[in-house]
């Protein structure tokens, strides 16, 4: 089981479709750099960890990503604006 937190440099893995780092035992916030994988990353599957803190942002530009964050303690991220 991986623990910690997702690397911030994630986001300049040019060529990543599917991370899967669902249940382990992440305990960080998720990095916004993941943002950067817009037309890329096909998965995203964060589900089942510790992760806290406000869904970055940077997510919403991964309009056509599959996205699972459940089973963590995250929060909507904040409206656009504020």
């Amino acid at each position: 089981k991986l623990s910690q937190g997702i690397p911030l440099g994630i986001g300049y893995l040019e060529k990543l479709t599917v991370l899967n780092l669902s249940s382990n035992v992440l305990n960080a916030s998720i990095p916004g750099s993941i943002g950067r994988l817009e037309g890329v990353l096909e998965i995203l599957d964060l589900s089942n960890n510790k992760l806290e803190g406000r869904v970055p942002s940077e997510l919403g530009r991964l309009q056509e990503t599959i996205v699972l964050l459940g089973g963590n303690s995250l929060t909507p991220p904040a409206p656009l604006g504020v």
